[in-house]
């Protein structure tokens, strides 16, 4: 399992070059990642169907996106 809080990005649109200043936080959300053999799939569900949280696919670089284009 990972945890990915206070997440940062950086709008790359407009450079010509890489720009690594500038950062937006995006202090709203955090991503618990759960990592497992595809053989663990059905006890893997099991467990994460009991946390009290709303479970969803998610993509750090498309919620970056949105994010730093106001959607």
């Amino acid at each position: 399992m990972t945890v990915d809080r206070q997440l940062e990005f950086i709008d790359q649109r407009f450079k010509s070059g890489p720009k690594l200043v500038r950062k937006k936080n995006y202090p709203e959300i955090f991503v618990v990642e759960f990592k497992f053999n595809i053989d663990d799939r059905d006890l893997a569900s099991h467990y994460i169907q009991t946390i009290p949280v709303r479970i969803s696919k998610n993509s750090k670089y498309i919620s970056g996106l949105k994010f730093l284009s106001g959607t």
